[in-house]
């Protein structure tokens, strides 16, 4: 009996078509469109297509910057224990222990956060921007674009958000500014969003005499003995502080990044004694004020 035995040829011709096929297969196969960005939130390891080829449709999302608040008495009061957290509407006693004081409101503007990694000299920056109008030197109208990295600090609210970041760099130093600049502080709060820090609803800190931002407010009120007395103090300069950390700190990819920040509130009246006049009272604060402000590692 003859036996076939299959040529070379036609073993050739068999395995060219199988891997024809495959391609085939394989190119007909709807690709996986995806977040490729290895910063963002959602990003896709099996993605093989960018979902952000076209910007208006672009699925990727980026962690949040958040600024988290620690109100404390004074400085020598323990995170960890929430005895120490001041409180809305209870008086504290005050250095020369006569007088007590209680914090009704507190409102300050913390903007132009910025997270540096000083051996890379590199910066985190949120990546959201402002169109905005503002008067120049001149007093005349001009529109700028700004960073969006803009929180209205109000007690007791604790948690502020900054913005959306793209890093993961390893940084060393945070800095911030008390107030705006002034192209901010002199924009017009009609033409931002209600539900911004600088929108309609949220002009707690716009003079309308002066048509500007203030730094913050504070409204407390002095006890001595059965007399109380009220008062609402502006807080005007601007300020631009940064803290300088021992070690290097991380930032994961894609993830949340929560600054946080600690206010010795108590401090910041250190001085103040029921029978001083208001024009002390607002240069003990505007001394008191920056001193009493710490980034925490």
């Amino acid at each position: 009996m003859l036996q076939y035995k299959p040529s070379s040829f036609s073993l050739r011709n068999l395995t060219l078509f199988f891997f024809c096929f495959v391609w085939i297969c394989l190119s007909c196969a709807d690709p996986e469109i995806g977040c490729i960005d290895a910063l963002a939130r959602n990003f896709d390891l099996e993605a093989d297509q960018d979902c952000c080829l076209v910007e208006e449709e672009c699925c990727c999302t980026f962690p949040s910057l958040s600024l988290n608040l620690f109100y404390k008495g004074t400085a020598t009061d323990t995170l960890t224990q929430a005895a120490t957290n001041i409180r809305l509407d209870e008086y504290y006693p005050l250095d020369n222990l006569m007088d007590s004081i209680r914090i009704d409101s507190f409102s300050l503007f913390v903007s132009n956060l910025q997270i540096i990694d000083n051996t890379e000299l590199d910066t985190v920056r949120v990546i959201e921007t402002l169109e905005l109008n503002f008067l120049d030197v001149n007093g005349e109208a001009q529109v700028a674009s700004f960073q969006d990295n803009i929180a209205l600090v109000r007690m007791p609210t604790f948690r502020f958000n900054i913005g959306t970041y793209r890093s993961d760099i390893d940084y060393d130093e945070v800095s911030f500014d008390l107030g705006l600049r002034e192209e901010l502080a002199t924009i017009d709060p009609s033409s931002v969003g209600n539900d911004h820090p600088l929108g309609d609803e949220y002009t707690v800190l716009f003079d309308t005499t002066g048509q500007r931002f203030l730094t913050g407010k504070i409204g407390f009120s002095l006890k001595r003995d059965t007399f109380e007395r009220v008062v609402v103090q502006t807080v005007d300069p601007f300020r631009r502080d940064s803290e300088q950390f021992l070690l290097p700190i991380s930032i994961n990819k894609g993830e949340d990044l929560d600054i946080l920040m600690r206010i010795n509130v108590l401090d910041i009246f250190k001085g103040i004694i029921f029978d001083i006049s208001n024009e002390e009272i607002d240069s003990i604060i505007d001394d008191n004020l920056i001193e009493s402000i710490s980034i925490l590692e």
